[in-house]
């Protein structure tokens, strides 16, 4: 005799494709079955990762939620709709931190490692190599940039002490950086500052368990420093605009994101 029981009979309806995703009303569909912590209107959430990050902040704000922002808008900064974006945007005046080396690399330049290729120039300009795009136009010296950045990264410092929440959104796994020890960049050298130099830099796609332990590494020195600290990761649904790989960018992105996807799981 066959028993018409089986392991899948009288499961949760969320558990059934037809019922916990096609039968859903417009707007109804929710993935997230239970969560490990929730966050009150009163905790500080700071946020910090790719371009979709900024959505995240953005909503953040808008819901009531206390999102903390280090660096807004100074007396002496330009006020322009653009700076004014930059500077509230993400926590801190960091930029996209499209992947997780980059953002393991950022802790450790909080706590005084200074990467041997930190400047680029172009036109006469300085930039700051981990976030050429923040200060459009760049600096009139390398010397107003390696203060600001200096501030910068006090405030980064700040944001690990004092956040009750962190918000990562994990962006992308490819990257260039450099030869001499390692440094990960936001963007290759020449789109907004710097040189093409193949000797220099190298391009690079980070593998599932070097995304892994990277991110394992982050998780666990931030918990160190914030004990209390709670960490939500999320991934970027946004496709990459461009793939150095020599393949389509279809299959490039589909590689990254599930790599970034395994990786937060």
């Amino acid at each position: 005799m066959i028993s018409d029981i089986n392991p899948y009979r009288g499961l949760p309806t969320y558990q059934y494709w037809s019922s916990g995703v096609c039968n859903i009303g417009l707007g109804q569909f929710d993935p997230v079955t239970s969560v490990k912590f929730q966050i009150g209107h009163k905790d500080t959430v700071a946020t910090l990762g790719s371009c979709f990050a900024q959505h995240i902040a953005r909503h953040i704000q808008d819901s009531g939620y206390n999102y903390l922002v280090t660096e807004p808008l100074r007396t002496g900064d330009e006020k322009t709709e653009i700076s004014s974006a930059l500077a509230h945007q993400f926590s801190a005046r960091y930029g996209n931190v499209y992947t997780v080396r980059q953002a393991l690399q950022l802790l450790d330049r909080a706590n005084g490692w200074v990467p041997e290729d930190d400047v680029w120039e172009r036109d006469g300009r300085f930039y700051d190599a981990f976030r050429p795009s923040v200060f459009p136009g760049g600096f009139a010296n390398r010397n107003d940039l390696i203060e600001e950045r200096g501030f910068h990264l006090m405030k980064v410092s700040e944001i690990v002490t004092t956040s009750d929440v962190i918000i990562f959104t994990l962006g992308l796994t490819e990257a260039w950086i450099s030869r001499q020890d390692g440094a990960v960049y936001p963007i290759a050298p020449g789109v907004v500052a710097g040189t093409m130099n193949e000797s220099l830099y190298s391009f690079k796609n980070f593998n599932y368990e070097e995304v892994k332990n990277d991110l394992e590494a982050w998780c666990v020195r931030l918990q160190t420093i914030n004990p209390t600290i709670r960490i939500l990761l999320t991934v970027s649904p946004v496709a990459l605009n461009a793939t150095y790989e020599n393949q389509n960018v279809w299959n490039a992105t589909c590689y990254s994101k599930s790599v970034l996807r395994a990786s937060a799981g």
